[in-house]
């Protein structure tokens, strides 16, 4: 397998490291008593419906990646997407912007398809997801900031898919208007799942805020988590949640407490592909 520390060879070793100081700096300016008593009062049930919830959402990802393989060259089973895929998970949450994912496209090409349309395929698996956080972000961006700031969204939205376009084209293999229809459905249930997802930790930890809100503000984190300076979003992610929670009530040690169980959540859930990554 792709040794994953060459993915983010193109990376100043220092910028790896900025999200882990950012969290340390974090914790060591709020009050730990509060944050290790909101912890603490951590409603269990709602946690663990939201591990079940988040796994659903990597089981849609799943047949969305075997269907996108399977209009290849490929013939993979299943069971071979659910091993690869999950490793891929497990990648992705270990290296910082998710870079881990492309060891997939290494997997692929060891299995005799072409560098080309393996490289490919996990581009338009990320493309895909982009694509959907960027229409959930124009109406966030208006909640949060303000409607003139969801326009600029909307046209960086429409410029960006002049590059799609362009990639697009050079797909080397065909895709079959089934698989569109399978890959927007299994996509838009994902998304509806992982917005349940990050709702449920939220009320694990007391947080009731409008659903509308929570949507806005698990949006925008969502993407900022993705700056490639930590593993996971680490520290981005608490970052960004203190500052969009803060105006509508939320102390730093509640916003730090659903940023930490979002963290628990995807390493809990990585865990089965890194027990496929050290098996294989």
């Amino acid at each position: 397998m792709l040794n994953i520390y060459k993915l983010a060879i193109f990376q100043p070793k220092y910028l790896r490291v900025i999200g882990i100081l950012i969290f340390v700096g974090i914790v060591m300016n709020i009050d730990r008593q509060k944050l290790f008593a909101s912890i603490q009062q951590t409603d269990i049930v709602f946690f663990v419906i939201a591990l079940c919830v988040q796994y659903m959402v990597y089981v849609l990802k799943i047949i969305r990646w075997h269907g996108m393989v399977r209009a290849t060259a490929a013939t993979p089973t299943f069971n071979e997407s659910w091993h690869l895929y999950h490793i891929g998970i497990f990648l992705a949450t270990i290296t910082p912007a998710k870079l881990g994912e492309f060891g997939k496209a290494a997997y692929l090409r060891q299995k005799g398809l072409s560098m080309a349309a393996s490289v490919m395929l996990v581009i338009i698996d990320r493309l895909i997801d982009i694509f959907a956080i960027a229409i959930i972000a124009i109406p966030s961006i208006g909640i949060l900031f303000g409607v003139h700031w969801s326009m600029i969204i909307l046209t960086c939205l429409v410029l960006g898919l002049i590059p799609v376009r362009f990639i697009w084209r050079r797909i080397p293999f065909s895709i079959e208007g089934k698989m569109i229809a399978l890959s927007f459905l299994a996509t838009t249930v994902s998304w509806a799942l992982y917005f349940l997802w990050a709702i449920l930790i939220a009320y694990s930890v007391d947080i009731h805020l409008p659903i509308h809100i929570l949507i806005a503000v698990f949006t925008i984190t969502g993407i900022l988590s993705l700056v490639p300076i930590a593993p996971a979003g680490l520290g981005t992610r608490d970052a960004a949640l203190i500052a969009f929670l803060l105006p509508y009530g939320i102390a730093p040690e509640q916003a730090i407490s659903l940023a930490f169980f979002m963290f628990i959540s995807m390493i809990f859930n990585s865990i089965t592909g890194g027990y496929y990554w050290i098996k294989q």
